[in-house]
């Protein structure tokens, strides 16, 4: 769909299965996780004000609103890419976000990518020690 709320707490939201691309421009209520599945992109222009754990498995999430990862944590796993798109994450209030990279990305274009010609304003990039760095982030 393309707009409306989305609450879900306390049940996670798997999409994308089919390979098709969605995009989403309403908003999500209470905490929730979603998990996009298939080759397909969705475009995520949420006006997200609560906390959302999105977990990548395969294809490309662009975030396409100021909000849209204001209060969320990502998970990245080895297809998966998350395009900032310009947009800067865990802008919320007393929001730490946590974005784990798991691989390097749909089609090799890296795990973490900023299609945008404006940069985001701030990002920080935290390094853990378990496991092992993906081979692209960029």
């Amino acid at each position: 769909g393309t707009g409306g709320q989305v609450n879900l707490s306390n049940f996670p939201l798997t999409f994308g299965g089919d390979n098709s691309s969605t995009t989403f421009a309403g908003s999500f209520g209470g905490s929730l996780a979603l998990i996009k599945n298939g080759t397909g992109t969705f475009t995520n222009g949420a006006t997200n004000l609560n906390t959302v754990l999105f977990t990548i498995n395969n294809g490309v999430m662009i975030l396409n609103h100021a909000n849209a990862g204001a209060y969320s944590n990502f998970t990245i796993g080895a297809n998966g890419t998350l395009d900032l798109n310009g947009k800067t994450i865990g802008t919320g209030t007393g929001i730490n976000t946590t974005v784990h990279i798991q691989g390097s990305g749909y089609n090799g274009q890296g795990a973490l990518i900023n299609s945008s010609a404006r940069s985001p304003t701030s990002f920080q990039l935290l390094v853990g020690a378990a496991g092992s760095l993906p081979t692209r982030v960029k």
